[in-house]
């Protein structure tokens, strides 16, 4: 499965690895076993510096849909490769889920990302 994930309930922290092309079945399962978890409203950190840089219009709305249900104003962190598009790609869909830049960012730096998540509940 190309999403990993690790949930931190004492740190109240999900982190999330994405290796490789994430189907909509993918990421309905992500976001089921989150909610099994009670784990939506933790801080989440994003590893996307192992996954294409393309976007997937069909993915992009089961996403954004799931997330927009589930209300969470929790931080959320997305670690990008330091070259490349997929910063401009992980902006767009934190845009499109409404995740505004106070409780979202995209790094290139992963102690920066961690720093900065680490800073905010």
């Amino acid at each position: 499965m190309p999403i990993h994930w690790t949930v931190n309930h004492e740190e109240r922290l999900v982190e999330i690895v994405l290796d490789g092309d994430v189907s909509i079945e993918d990421a309905t399962q992500f976001f089921d076993a989150l909610e099994a978890a009670d784990a939506i409203p933790y801080r989440k950190f994003v590893d996307a510096t192992n996954t294409p840089a393309k976007i997937d219009e069909k993915l992009l709305a089961v996403v954004a849909g799931r997330m927009a249900r589930n209300q969470s104003r929790s931080p959320i962190a997305v670690l990008v490769p330091a070259t490349g598009p997929l910063d401009g790609l992980a902006r767009l869909f934190l845009l499109i889920a409404e995740a505004d830049g106070d409780r979202s960012r995209v790094f290139r730096d992963a102690v920066a990302a961690r720093q900065w998540l680490a800073t905010r509940q």
